[in-house]
């Protein structure tokens, strides 16, 4: 019997490395490719240096902010990141500016974050993988 062809995942974000990881768990050949340096899509998140305030070594997101949970199987994958430090809850409130200033409150779902940046979430679910199994810097 021939070993299949590797998959071909596009995107190292969350949803590329969540299809690796379940490709890994079932022993299917794989290979992540993505644009970027690093994992995280639009995930991302930046250390601030060389800026010669207080924040220089402050990580930053520079794409998604947070990210909100509306599915029983996704919260208790969030609940295991909460558990393991990696995300944690943010808010569910937000207060309503306008141009005539703060005009009230509005909840909603819990909104989660990380202290270490999105991206530190997608490095976490990439552990694991098979090494060299992203190919990063790759256009397709």
């Amino acid at each position: 019997m021939s070993r299949p062809s590797p998959v071909a995942v596009i995107g190292a974000g969350i949803a590329g490395i969540a299809c690796a990881r379940v490709l890994h768990h079932r022993g299917i050949p794989y290979e992540v490719i993505d644009r970027g340096r690093v994992v995280g899509g639009r995930m991302a998140s930046r250390r601030l240096r060389d800026s010669g305030t207080d924040v220089d070594g402050h990580v930053m997101d520079i794409g998604a902010s947070y990210f909100t949970v509306n599915d029983q199987d996704f919260a208790s994958i969030v609940q295991a990141w909460v558990d393991d430090e990696v995300a944690r809850p943010w808010t569910d409130t937000f207060h309503v500016a306008t141009a005539a200033g703060i005009t009230g409150v509005r909840t909603g779902p819990m909104r989660y974050t990380s202290a270490r940046g999105l991206r530190s979430i997608v490095e976490h679910q990439a552990t694991g993988l098979r090494p060299g199994g992203v190919r990063s810097a790759t256009h397709v």
